[in-house]
């Protein structure tokens, strides 16, 4: 794996490689186009991300299965993981300008309002039955800050999967608040109550589920940095022996494998399939 000794031509579940001047022309014309995807041009946030946990589960031993974008997953559906039993949902807000770095609170109302739909799907629904709501993990990921008044409101640090934190920074769950002000609670029961289009009834008992469910993990690296971490998880694991320039094209080979497979609906990366490439 990225070693200098390595073949141009290997075979994989998708064929032979092509050679690196065909690779390195292709990516220029990968642009991700699917429902709610995160956007930013070739190897964007979203394709980063998913190299990193794909990396993690491949060098942690998982028997993993990481999907995006499936339409039944809604706004949880960025990033799909599986293994050893338990699933996590990502949701990925990323800010490429710095105006737009602090997360307002309305906001993070309208985009958990969107979430809080997603969620009653997934429990509701058929097609994650497999393994049960407390198995799973509901994330909201971002490289975006909260604004003063988000970071007054109460909430419970908490722990979140080694696969998915970047920065142990601002990993919690929102709490009720006990002032007279609007806190998120009682903001979003505002926002779902009454909407035909939610399984039961909208109740506080099913807001407050929904928010102690929820981790928020903001303050996370974006997408400038997390080759870096691509790198780390790389080094740690295999000897980079190669020059460069070479090590650079097979880094952004890599990407593009797994971008390509982001974009493909139908496929399911797997461990295997990390470990080929």
């Amino acid at each position: 794996m990225f070693c200098a000794d390595s073949l141009w031509l290997r075979e994989t579940c998708f064929g032979y490689d092509e050679p690196l001047q065909i690779k390195q022309q292709h990516t220029t014309d990968i642009q991700p186009n699917g429902p709610d995807r995160v956007k930013g041009g070739c190897h964007g946030f979203e394709a980063q991300l998913a190299a990193v946990i794909g990396l993690r589960g491949l060098h942690w031993g998982d028997k993993f299965e990481l999907f995006s974008n499936k339409h039944y997953a809604g706004n949880f559906g960025n990033l799909v993981y599986t293994a050893d039993g338990w699933r996590y949902f990502l949701q990925l807000k990323h800010a490429d300008s710095l105006v737009k770095k602090k997360l307002a609170k309305e906001e993070l109302v309208t985009l958990l309002q969107k979430c809080f739909k997603s969620y009653c799907d997934i429990k509701h629904g058929k097609e994650f039955r497999d393994i049960p709501v407390d198995k799973t993990e509901f994330i909201i990921y971002t490289n975006r800050k909260l604004d003063p008044k988000l970071s007054q409101h109460p909430r419970k640090q908490t722990r979140v999967e080694v696969f998915f934190k970047t920065c142990d920074k601002e990993i919690f769950n929102f709490i009720p608040g006990k002032t007279k002000q609007k806190d998120v609670y009682t903001l979003l029961e505002i926002a779902v109550v009454g909407r035909k289009d939610l399984h039961r009834s909208v109740v506080r008992e099913m807001v407050s589920e929904f928010c102690s469910k929820v981790i928020m993990a903001t303050s996370q690296k974006d997408k400038s940095q997390l080759d870096d971490e691509i790198r780390k998880e790389i080094e740690e694991y295999d000897a980079c022996n190669a020059a460069c320039e070479i090590y650079k094209a097979e880094l952004l080979y890599f990407k593009t494998r797994v971008e390509t497979c982001l974009e493909n609906k139908k496929v399911c990366m797997t461990a295997e399939m990390f470990r080929n490439w």
